[in-house]
């Protein structure tokens, strides 16, 4: 079964974890540890370089975690992410111009000093592009690749930790509507979310754990360290009124807990104010909590009363399976800090609702040559396109280069482009299915060729299986029967490999389409199979994983294929 590793940095502690993915998207803690980074300056990239390696040499000793693919976050302190709107045009070019140029003007660093990634997540109602931009310096998230690559790991995607969350959010609750409001209290920050349609509005506020610690320890003229175990031991969030604890050490201790806390729904309420104003945005409906803060006893309560707002504490592992090897009582009292580990790990298995990469360009370029990860086999190919690595290899019709090699040309067969190219078109064996649609052979004769590439290249091939493509007839100009057409394009799906859809398919367009000319699509056929084509891209997501073998068999006698 496929393992991946996910790696979350925050401010005092790096946590490791190690998950295996399996068939029907599922996903599996398998293992997890972490580790506290003494001494370490978020504001200072070398001093993460110098304490991570060890860090992550000693979770790994002590968790038996083995070096696998890592997706791996930066804290919401160190990155500089913005919501922004842009006018829908059709140029892409110039849409990318217009995000190059809202970075430029919003990130405090030259162009050429930061890494930076966007992601348009929809249409806003007056019919503009909703993006989030998401920068950080280079030399921040160099340290971060750097260090961990010192200590033998292989980093596949640099996300980010409110984006990890929003997607552990979407994962763990994927009906939301409405505003939401998510608060993950760390140590030295919280991280606020606010969610809404394709909106999104984040805040590193600087009010957390360690300012708790830090005013207990003034309270009682005591260390840092004995701060800390009050409030693990002796801490909760006072309600207010005259009501006093009989115990008068923790009666203390939860009134400098709510006297931070009053601070921090200050900063809140501040932020849901400026979300509502810049971006038009409705009062929040509910409010989720998580981070290692969420288990103070009355945080729920308190944020209750205070913002007027439904409160949940935030559950990643719904819909994550749980190895057979983990401590289940340690992983009660962890899983809010697991929060973002998961949403990490959503993007191992291309389940997550933002893939921002921030990944150093020279790493991008080294991942081009890299040999294809096997556990991406399956449901990968969107996974490496995030990458920026994704090569495809326009290969030739099998006569063609049968033809060429008679007349003394080279003409590489599929097996040897797969030892160089991540995925290639579906023409080995597109002589034999147009010859099936034609009638000159059987079913039975297509359905080998399919079993015949299964055997013969490597295990994690991936074919570009499609119905139509430029220069060719188009599949609705000879299937005309629209029963038939449904089930073809349900094969072609559920085919192992990627599916291309060519521009106008949806609409059943006849014309033959050529590679040169302008091509515009026929909306107008009145025959719409999108949102059936849609579901069955759901279907191919949800039902099939990277454990999951195929085989295909046919019955000539009622031309099925199965």
């Amino acid at each position: 079964m496929a393992k991946i590793l996910t790696l979350n940095i925050g401010a005092s502690k790096a946590l490791l974890a190690e998950y295996t993915l399996g068939g029907k998207r599922s996903l599996t803690l398998t293992a997890y540890g972490s580790g506290e980074l003494q001494a370490v300056d978020v504001n200072d990239p070398g001093s993460i370089a110098a304490a991570l390696p060890s860090v992550l040499h000693q979770i790994m000793r002590e968790t038996g975690i083995r070096p696998a693919p890592l997706i791996v976050s930066l804290g919401g302190q160190t990155v500089f992410p913005r919501f922004a709107k842009f006018p829908a045009i059709g140029d892409a070019a110039k849409l990318e111009q217009l995000v190059r140029y809202e970075i430029e003007q919003n990130v405090p660093f030259p162009i050429d000093e930061i890494v930076s990634d966007h992601q348009f997540l929809g249409t806003t109602a007056d019919g503009e592009k909703a993006a989030i931009i998401v920068a950080a310096k280079l030399e921040a998230v160099r340290a971060v690749t750097d260090a961990v690559r010192g200590a033998g790991l292989k980093p596949l995607v640099v996300d980010v930790s409110p984006m990890a969350i929003c997607n552990a959010l979407k994962f763990a609750h994927p009906g939301l509507t409405g505003c939401s409001v998510i608060l993950d209290i760390g140590s030295k920050t919280t991280n606020l979310i606010i969610l809404e349609g394709e909106k999104i509005y984040n805040r590193s506020i600087p009010v957390a754990g360690n300012l708790i610690t830090k005013d207990i320890a003034q309270t009682f003229g005591c260390s840092f360290e004995e701060a800390e175990q009050l409030k693990l031991e002796r801490g909760y969030v006072s309600l207010g009124g005259v009501t006093e604890d009989e115990d008068e050490v923790s009666d203390r201790v939860s009134k400098v807990i709510r006297t931070v806390l009053t601070r921090l729904h200050a900063e809140i309420s501040r932020s849901i104010n400026f979300y509502r104003s810049q971006q038009g945005g409705s009062a929040p409906s509910r409010l989720f909590l998580t981070g290692g803060c969420a288990r103070l006893p009355q945080l729920d309560q308190f944020f209750m009363e205070s913002l007027q707002v439904e409160v949940a504490f935030l559950n990643p592992f719904g819909k994550v399976g749980f190895g057979p090897k983990l401590n289940r009582a340690a992983l009660e009292g962890d899983a809010f800090s697991l929060t973002e580990s998961v949403g990490l790990a959503l993007r191992g298995m291309d389940a997550a609702w933002i893939s921002i990469n921030l990944m150093p360009p020279e790493l991008v370029e080294e991942a081009r040559a890299l040999k294809r990860v096997p556990f991406l086999a399956a449901g990968g190919v969107a996974f490496l396109a995030a990458l920026g690595c994704l090569w495809l290899a326009e290969t030739v019709h099998s006569g063609f280069g049968l033809l060429s090699r008679k007349k003394g040309m080279y003409s590489a067969n599929d097996y040897e482009m797969f030892s160089a190219f991540d995925m290639e078109y579906d023409y080995d064996t597109r002589e034999a299915f147009d010859r099936y649609l034609r009638g000159e052979v059987t079913l039975y004769h297509y359905i080998d060729m399919l079993n015949f590439q299964e055997c013969a290249y490597p295990e994690n091939y991936i074919k570009l299986r499609f119905l139509e493509n430029h220069d060719q007839p188009r599949i609705a100009s000879y299937v005309k029967e629209e029963r038939a057409l449904r089930n073809y394009s349900a094969m072609l799906f559920f085919l192992k490999g990627a599916t291309m859809l060519y521009a106008g398919q949806e609409y059943r367009n006849e014309h033959l389409p050529s590679l040169f000319e302008k091509e515009p699509i026929d909306r107008s056929t009145g025959r719409d199979l999108s949102g059936f084509m849609r579901r069955l891209s759901e279907i191919k997501h949800e039902c099939f994983g990277g454990e999951d073998y195929f085989i295909a068999a046919g019955d000539d006698e009622h031309d099925i294929a199965v």
